[in-house]
């Protein structure tokens, strides 16, 4: 393999050789430079203030907003005409929610042998043949470990309502949120327990991060990292990625990301005694 840039704009000028994949990897980025390239000049006026006045301040902001889907439609569109490959593969995988069950269970039944044996096809197995997690649902139920290396089930909490947080060690917002949550642990009633789950593949890292965020209540991992089964079957895509489940085992809500007002569990809270 080699590798060739200038040293500002890696991502946007690098050129690399090193095989089949890699050449797909060129004709996407070949697809998607015009877009990224006038989102980012966009998104870099934006972030930096270069701009003179509200109204270059809205066409800018107009140009980011429309730039920025259209170049991620071409991502989309590649690894579906790609979609036997490593590369198309994972693009598929990564926007499965995107595209509809029945294209999905065409793509999947016409991989290769050897395609169907990796890790991103195994998981899109997962996510088309096995029950998915929805709002209104019953949970599902799974078995993962704690940092002690003791056995945890979803279901032992039954009875209970459940905040089921999905995280991982290099994810900032879900950083936040756990130091959040910390701070405010006296105020979690009994009747609500919460429940980290986490998407590190290293157990050193998600230590070393729970400790860091003072993590006390219970807090899990099938160490399988951003593939496992248990975060396709929770149809988990971005982090962090949040369930509230009622004492009857319904999923009541699911939350995207973090809440920057920090008054997560004041809206837990909140939901639950509305429930009751």
């Amino acid at each position: 393999m080699t590798f060739q840039s200038r040293i500002n704009d890696l991502v946007l000028h690098s050129k690399v050789k090193g095989g089949k994949e890699q050449d797909l990897q060129n004709e996407l980025d070949d697809l998607q430079y015009p877009y990224k390239m006038a989102y980012a000049g966009a998104l870099d006026s934006l972030q930096n203030k270069k701009y003179t006045s509200e109204q270059e301040f809205r066409r800018l902001n107009t140009k980011y907003q429309r730039l920025q889907p259209l170049a991620h439609k071409v991502y989309v569109d590649f690894g579906r005409s790609h979609a036997n490959s490593y590369l198309g593969l994972d693009i598929i995988y990564r926007n499965r929610g995107r595209i509809g069950k029945d294209t999905l269970k065409t793509i999947y039944k016409n991989l290769d042998a050897e395609l169907k044996q990796s890790s991103n096809a195994v998981a899109l197995q997962v996510f088309l043949y096995e029950e998915y997690a929805e709002v209104g649902k019953r949970f599902i139920d799974f078995r993962a470990k704690d940092l002690e290396g003791n056995d945890f089930t979803l279901s032992s909490l039954e009875g209970k309502y459940i905040y089921l947080n999905f995280w991982s060690s290099g994810c900032e917002p879900c950083r936040m949120e756990n130091k959040v949550i910390s701070k405010n642990y006296n105020k979690i009633p009994d009747k609500l327990a919460i429940v980290n789950f986490s998407l590190d593949k290293n157990a050193s890292a998600w230590d070393k991060a729970s400790k860091a965020d003072s993590i006390i209540w219970h807090n899990v991992s099938d160490l399988e990292g951003g593939k496992g089964r248990v975060k396709t079957i929770y149809g988990v895509q971005a982090m962090p990625t949040s369930f509230l489940i009622d004492e009857n085992g319904i999923i009541v809500k699911r939350f995207y990301g973090f809440d920057t007002s920090g008054r997560i569990i004041d809206d837990l809270i909140k939901i639950i005694e509305e429930k009751v």
